[in-house]
């Protein structure tokens, strides 16, 4: 018997000796650090989105108390800011994407955000259909519960919130939308008022308001997105948080390489062409700076933070010249934007085949399409 508990009592020594070693082990303390990093990251770029979404809604309020072509441009120009911003965040959203069940909340949240597949005519007027659209269906009621209720109301594509709605909005179907599309009307004619219709039924007005609606309701979306991933208890934080940091970096990994070897060449290839409503920004055009926003931010993924992600992804003999090779394509991708402007695609074409090369070396084997993981 003294025996047989001498053993036991052996055993369990051992076994919380090896249990301590391993949750004391370096390699998984940095793991740690750098998967929740990752997070923390994320965290940073929703805060200075939620800054530049304070920025639009105030030139917003500035140009719709006197309504001018340069006040739209200016407008227009916050609307790039705000969204470039939104676009480092891309990583992000690209690692929801790629495990759509598991991080279904953090796609809810995106989906309010940035849904760019779009429909034009299901906000407004468009070539050959100038009654259509929410703006001229004066049964809806515009308020912030009726545009939430009709995003997504029957198909992915009817779009009422968002970035790419207000996009629609201030720059409308040919991307030339004159700013008096948005100037108060106090008067309604006796034919209207024959119709029963009021100043509030007016296209220009219920413009005027789906375009504050919608501008507001994006703000209090990146504000909800933000506090959401805060909150270390909420089922946005958790969706991650509470994966084993070896699990963390498999879905990271996985991320990076769609990203670099499949969704951003094929973007680029469509960018290339000449179908504009391929482009991320169909409406507003500079697409360009969606890429590099994006390119960005997986720099910003990788190589920030205390203890960086491209650490665990990489030796720390590879891991500079990765860094120095993204760099260097992020650079070239912006001379090859200009180039492409000016009529010529030939350099943008070997940079979109460098981007599955890095997906190669990052991933340490060659970039498929595994499907996601129950």
């Amino acid at each position: 018997m003294n025996h047989t508990f001498a053993t036991a009592f052996a055993l369990l020594i051992t076994l919380l000796c090896c249990t301590s070693a391993i949750a004391n082990d370096p390699s998984t303390d940095d793991l740690e650090k750098a998967t929740r990093s990752v997070w923390e990251l994320g965290l940073q770029s929703l805060i200075q989105t939620e800054q530049s979404s304070r920025n639009l809604s105030a030139q917003l309020d500035l140009f719709l108390a006197e309504p001018t072509a340069t006040g739209l441009t200016q407008l227009r120009q916050e609307w790039r800011n705000c969204h470039q911003q939104w676009q480092h965040h891309a990583p992000w959203m690209a690692l929801a994407r790629s495990q759509p069940r598991h991080f279904a909340t953090l796609n809810r949240h995106y989906f309010s955000i940035d849904a760019s597949d779009l429909q034009p005519g299901y906000l407004d007027a468009v070539q050959g259909y100038p009654f259509t659209g929410i703006v001229n269906d004066i049964s809806i009621v515009l308020t912030a519960d009726n545009l939430r209720q009709q995003h997504g109301l029957t198909d992915h594509r009817e779009v009422s919130l968002g970035f790419h709605a207000l996009e629609f909005l201030l720059w409308g179907e040919q991307g030339e939308r004159p700013f008096n599309d948005f100037t108060a009307i106090t008067d309604i004619s006796a034919e209207q008022n024959a119709a029963g219709l009021t100043t509030s039924d007016l296209p220009n007005n219920r413009r005027r308001t789906l375009l504050r609606l919608t501008t507001q309701l994006l703000a209090d979306d990146l504000q909800r997105l933000r506090q959401d991933w805060q909150n270390p208890l909420s089922a946005t934080s958790r969706s991650y948080l509470q994966l084993p940091p070896p699990r963390r970096l498999e879905i990271l990994r996985h991320t990076l390489r769609e990203l670099l070897a499949l969704e951003l060449p094929d973007q680029l290839l469509q960018f290339a062409g000449s179908d504009q409503s391929a482009h991320h920004n169909q409406f507003a055009g500079d697409t360009q700076q969606h890429y590099l926003a994006v390119l960005t931010g997986v720099e910003t993924l990788l190589t920030q933070g205390e203890s960086p992600l491209l650490n665990q992804l990489l030796t720390p003999e590879t891991a500079p010249d990765w860094q120095r090779q993204l760099q260097n394509l992020i650079a070239g991708l912006n001379e090859a934007m200009q180039e492409k402007e000016e009529g010529g695609t030939s350099k943008l074409a070997s940079l979109r085949e460098q981007l599955p090369l890095l997906a190669v070396a990052l991933a340490g084997e060659p970039a498929d399409t595994t499907a996601e993981r129950p």
